[in-house]
């Protein structure tokens, strides 16, 4: 229905609300600054009085939502984000009549330890470091004798990187380092998620080129037999061999008959696995990469652009390390070059490295669970010819079982209605971590520590609702074992009605009417944000009532019932919707109306409409 007694509105004022029990003038943002230093930005909201806030942060995408409540409209914007570190891009949203958010998109998760909030007086100021630049590493045993290291880089000029290495000596009787064929034939293809699951391997990590219909493209050898050649219209590539002796070897190699010849002059007679790739990496502890050799370069199959990348190293105490470099959202395009594969090798104490099949291939799997991709990346695992096999015969040590006891299934979206969470983590046998192993905690809707470790098994903490009615969600980890938790965050009773009346679109001048007997109507438009206020145009006759019902914890209430009372005359009633303002177009008579809304038991709330002179022809 709609408000249509014709009549235009006075311009230049936007209407005062006159509503029972409504509290003081809303607080106002007034300026939008930013500073930043290296690796750090600071975000400052200069406000009329101090702010009633919350700062979250929400996951796909990524984005840090600084929120100011009781706050009106702003036409304020901030000005351009810097470009280095994690922050891509950012705006600020008004969703409704009283709820300001800066919000920044980011390139990676940002755990709530890596930003920090202060309220500031004289003048009101609300205060937002944000830390853009980290790197952050953890390394767990998986058993007595292999080691899982996971390493993030954030922000950095890559934007994103996640490294994870395992470290192991091939010669521990006890380790086996093996080469998995894709269904256990030389024409297939499989993911290392089903062939280590098949195979029941600790880990596993994608290994040699492989053509699309099935198969290694590059030499395989297994047990000591030559399954496959190296490629022979291109030049012999950098080959992975481990011998009798649990040597690791690395080289050119090409198959002359039955035996294998290295192009370095190396006995390759007692190599028993071996898995082609390249090109070579590091030779002596320093960088040789060999892609023009191997053609691998510009000139051949190219791989030196910026990708995913799976490598293999020595170091100088014989420990073997297999690693993987991943991008954020995928490895077609993110990750790392050749040269910066090398670099960070050596920096990890490699002294000889060659590079494996990378891109959209690079898969590292723990236990059956693939941990090798970014935290954005939704791509589908790729199959692959060939991955190599790492089993142990000693117990696992490392997180299995991680479960998560919430202490509450609802709380008040009051922000400070806390509750108690317990996180439990166990190894495969069933038996407690050791202590001081890292779990990480994600939160969406609760505001929670980002990180905690364990004491005797298991991780205590308290979490405290935000004003964010819904599902809130709780997701903890530690290694590559997860458990997840909802709460769900209930609104309040109905405590106000916040009303504003702003301009619509203009109209033009029409020629002059008969007169006719007005008829109050009002037409609900859809929600949407709230407008900056701004004076209509001299010609404007039309203009939008918004109205807003909130709980006392300032959350918008959907489905309130709002009756319209123009000048004594019922013209509807009409719900607020799921988010946002109710908006009614008004058209109003040349003489001063009075709007009432009523809804619940809440006292009446009166909107005087002043009159405007008519519009000239």
């Amino acid at each position: 229905m709609a408000l249509n007694p014709r009549l235009p509105f006075r311009s230049l004022l936007l209407l005062a609300m006159l509503v029972w029990a409504l509290p003081a003038q809303a607080n106002e943002v007034t300026a939008l600054r930013h500073s930043s230093g290296p690796g750090k930005v600071r975000m400052v909201v200069d406000l009329s009085a101090p702010p009633v806030y919350q700062v979250y942060t929400l996951s796909a995408p990524e984005r840090l939502v600084v929120e100011i409540l009781d706050t009106e409209a702003t036409d304020l914007r901030p000005g351009v984000p810097p470009t280095a570190g994690v922050i891509a891009r950012w705006r600020v949203e008004q969703p409704t009549l009283r709820r300001f958010r800066w919000v920044v998109d980011l390139d990676a998760p940002m755990p709530a330890d890596r930003f920090k909030t202060m309220v500031l007086e004289d003048p009101h100021r609300l205060v937002i470091d944000l830390q853009t630049t980290w790197e952050e590493e953890r390394s767990l045993p998986l058993t007595e004798g292999v080691t899982w290291l996971r390493r993030e880089v954030v922000g950095g000029f890559r934007g994103y990187l996640l490294w994870n290495e395992l470290a192991f000596d091939p010669r521990d009787p006890r380790v086996r380092l093996d080469l998995g064929l894709a269904k256990d034939r030389l024409d297939a293809r499989e993911t290392v998620t089903e062939m280590a699951r098949r195979t029941g391997a600790l880990a596993a990590l994608n290994a040699g080129y492989f053509a699309h219909a099935g198969g290694p493209l590059g030499l395989v050898v297994r047990e000591g037999r030559i399954l496959a050649p190296h490629v022979s219209r291109r030049p012999p590539r950098t080959v992975l061999g481990l011998t009798r002796d649990s040597r690791v070897l690395f080289d050119q190699v090409a198959v002359r008959g039955e035996r294998l010849a290295s192009l370095g002059g190396q006995d390759w007679s007692e190599v028993v696995m071996a898995c082609g790739g390249g090109p070579r990496l590091l030779r002596g502890g320093r960088v040789a990469l060999t892609t023009t050799e191997e053609q691998l370069g510009p000139n051949g199959n190219n791989i030196t652009r910026v990708a995913g990348r799976t490598a293999v190293a020595t170091t100088p105490d014989g420990r073997l390390l297999l690693a993987t470099a991943s991008g954020y959202q995928d490895n077609h395009s993110q990750g790392m070059k050749l040269e910066e594969l090398a670099e960070t090798l050596l920096r990890r104490g490699a002294r000889e490295a060659m590079n494996m099949d990378g891109g959209g291939s690079v898969s590292m799997v723990i236990q059956g669970r693939k941990i090798s991709d970014g935290v954005g990346c939704r791509l589908a695992e790729r199959p692959v010819a060939t991955a190599l096999l790492l089993f142990d015969e000693r117990p696992t040590l490392h997180p299995e079982k991680v479960s998560l006891e919430l202490g509450a299934s609802e709380l008040p979206a009051d922000g400070h209605s806390q509750t108690r969470a317990v996180i439990r983590v166990a190894t495969a046998s069933g038996a407690p971590v050791a202590d001081g192993t890292p779990v990480e905690i994600q939160s969406q809707g609760l505001e929670a520590p980002a990180r905690a470790n364990t004491r005797d098994g298991k991780v205590e903490l308290t979490l405290k609702a935000l004003r964010l009615p819904g599902k809130a969600r709780v997701r903890v980890r530690s290694g590559y074992a997860e458990a997840s938790g909802e709460i769900r965050l209930q609104t309040g009773t109905l405590q106000r009605l916040v009303t504003r009346v702003g301009p619509a679109a203009p109209i033009l001048p029409e020629p002059p009417a008969p007169p006719a007997v007005p008829t109050p109507r009002a037409v609900p438009s859809p929600a949407g944000p709230a407008a900056a206020p701004v004076a209509p145009p001299a010609t404007s006759r039309t203009q939008v009532l918004e109205v807003l019902a909130e709980d006392g914890w300032h959350n918008s209430l959907p489905g309130v019932p709002v009756a319209v009372i123009v000048d004594g005359t019922p013209v509807g009633t009409f719900s607020t919707p799921s988010e946002g303002n109710l908006r009614l177009k008004l058209e109003l008579p040349l003489e001063a109306c009075q709007v009432t809304l009523r809804a619940g038991d809440l006292e009446p709330v009166v909107v005087p409409v002043p009159a405007l002179p008519a519009l000239q022809p």
